[in-house]
């Protein structure tokens, strides 16, 4: 499946297809992208990603 990116100039945003997984189903999907072309991540991929940073964090000893 070839991926192109459909560029919105009014919005400074993007829309690209993606292959993965949402709300447990694997699929392709239609995402927000930058205008490199990268993913935006949803408020869950945010909040977990912020969850293991806090997680690291918490693991790192003190120097």
């Amino acid at each position: 499946m070839e991926l192109e990116t459909f560029w919105l100039e009014q919005v400074n945003l993007g829309l690209t297809l993606w292959e993965g997984v949402f709300e447990a189903k694997q699929d392709t999907w239609l995402r927000w992208c930058n205008q490199q072309g990268n993913i935006l991540l949803t408020g869950a991929e945010r909040a977990s990603q912020a969850e293991q940073r806090a997680s690291q964090a918490e693991n790192v000893p003190n120097s």
